[in-house]
């Protein structure tokens, strides 16, 4: 809708109820009382006509509708296989894999825009459920070439006095690979810092430096020979990734068959999945069944 749709629209809804639902007082405009119960209560309609339509359409097997998903850039374009297997087991399914940084995937789980989210060092509690999903090891990228690219594993003092390419601070991954560093005696010299992984590995292609990286988020580089790695001795950093959901509000069957296909597959970008399913799933999947037929066909 154009910004003047909604403008009538919002203001023929306060001229039916005889109330303010917005304070035009101030950029942005805020809710005002009465539009904060309105929204709440809205949402929580919105929740139960989606948990009834869910069962209704289950009782019959079919999973339909619509499904955003929103996922931080490194974590999302790994899961394209996994996409891609959705759409074909779901064509029913209307799905929609949005990219943006943490906060923004946390904004749109947060106001409903999207039904799960993808991120790395989930949180969990207020506003938000987290699902456990995969660990990823943390390695040390360099140009092929490189020196400490020889031997394949790093002694953490070796990295004293290299040039680093890295991460803005604002991004958790930096943080936390800053308190690790920290932790073994490395004060990094940064030469470089970017808001994504993308742009941090061509950073160290082009020799400007070296990263600590999670190694599935390196895996096509390694095999195509414009990056190397090297595991540091003594150390088990990893990056644990999970499932966002807002709390209390019931997944849709879409979302739960899609939690199944991630749970379930081990996934060549990040290793294998948890045994245990968790909370979100809903016992045997539509994709569970489909994978069986399969290996029965097989067979």
């Amino acid at each position: 809708m154009s910004q003047p749709a909604v403008s009538q629209t919002v203001g023929n809804l306060e001229r039916r109820l005889g109330v303010k639902l917005l304070d035009r007082s101030t950029r942005p405009c805020h809710l005002t009382e009465p539009g904060r119960v309105l929204l709440e209560g809205c949402r929580d309609l919105l929740d139960g006509f989606r948990e009834l339509e869910d069962r209704v359409k289950g009782i019959a097997g079919q999973v339909s509708g619509r499904l955003c998903v929103s996922s931080i850039y490194s974590v999302g374009l790994l899961q394209a296989p996994t996409v891609e297997e959705f759409a074909r087991l779901y064509p029913d399914v209307a799905m929609r894999l949005e990219y943006g940084h943490p906060e923004d995937v946390y904004d749109a789980v947060g106001s409903d825009e999207a039904e799960l989210g993808l991120v790395s060092f989930p949180r969990d509690g207020g506003t938000f459920e987290c699902l456990p999903w995969q660990k990823e090891p943390m390695v040390l990228a360099l140009r092929p070439g490189h020196p400490l690219a020889a031997g394949g594993s790093v002694k953490p003092s070796r990295l004293a006095g290299e040039p680093w390419v890295a991460l803005q601070m604002r991004l958790k991954l930096r943080r936390q690979s800053d308190r690790w560093l920290k932790s073994v005696g490395v004060d990094p010299e940064i030469s470089y810092e970017f808001d994504n992984l993308e742009t941090v590995k061509r950073a160290v292609e082009a020799g400007a430096g070296v990263a600590l990286l999670p190694e599935p988020s390196v895996r096509r580089e390694v095999s195509l020979g414009t990056l190397a790695t090297a595991k540091l001795e003594g150390v088990d950093w990893i990056r644990p990734l999970g499932i966002v959901r807002r709390r209390r509000r019931p997944l849709s069957a879409a979302a739960k068959a899609f939690c199944d296909l991630l749970l379930e597959t081990p996934s060549q970008a990040t290793g294998p999945a948890p045994a245990d399913p968790g909370p979100l799933s809903d016992g045997r999947s539509k994709r569970t069944a489909a994978r069986d037929a399969d290996v029965a066909v097989a067979g």
